[in-house]
């Protein structure tokens, strides 16, 4: 087996090719909490871009509506509930709707993926394969994959924190195309 990457395998964010998705506010971390949730954003459009809007729903109905200012930004939420919620910025572009779960999970979430999310159902839903280094300069990365039975499971994102893992921050995203190369070795044993 032999992995070909993209000439630029690092992409901030991946983007589905041809989609109207790389014009767009683009949510690139989720992490809920008990009582509040956190994202990393940037607007693909404008990356100088630091304000938008927040729509809340926790029915689709009512939506509530919170100015949000920076790129890294955590909002208020009810506990142990299911919500969405999208962005929008001053020109009315729309992200993507993130559903969550707010809740206390055990340990310090980084990462969370809703199972109704539909935004990386090209690669999967569920997040897997979960690792952490520490560099040199004494920050920690941290990267996961996106999976599920007959998806393309080819995108793993990149988190740093500069803090030993209080808060973290979205990096990139790897996108990797594979295929198969089938060589045949004749070894002579003695």
């Amino acid at each position: 087996m032999f992995f070909k990457t993209q000439p630029d395998y690092s992409y901030k964010p991946f983007t589905v090719p041809g989609s109207d998705q790389s014009k767009l506010p683009y949510i690139a971390r989720l992490a809920p909490q008990d009582d509040k949730v956190q994202f990393d954003w940037m607007d693909l459009a404008d990356i100088n871009n630091d304000i938008c809007t927040l729509y809340l729903t926790y029915d689709y109905v009512k939506y509530e509506q919170i100015p949000v200012k920076g790129n890294s930004f955590s909002f208020s939420v009810l506990p142990e509930r299911d919500g969405a919620f999208y962005l929008e910025t001053a020109d009315g572009r729309k992200s993507n709707r993130r559903p969550f779960r707010s809740g206390k999970y055990p340990g310090k979430v980084i990462a969370y993926n809703h199972p109704d999310d539909k935004q990386y159902d090209y690669s999967g839903i569920f997040l897997g394969s979960p690792s952490i280094t520490r560099i040199a300069n004494g920050d920690l990365l941290a990267s996961y994959d996106y999976f599920a039975v007959a998806q393309g499971m080819n995108l793993s994102t990149l988190l740093r924190s500069s803090d030993d893992g209080r808060t973290w921050k979205y990096v990139t995203d790897i996108f990797l195309r594979c295929g198969l190369r089938y060589s045949l070795k004749m070894t002579k044993f003695i």
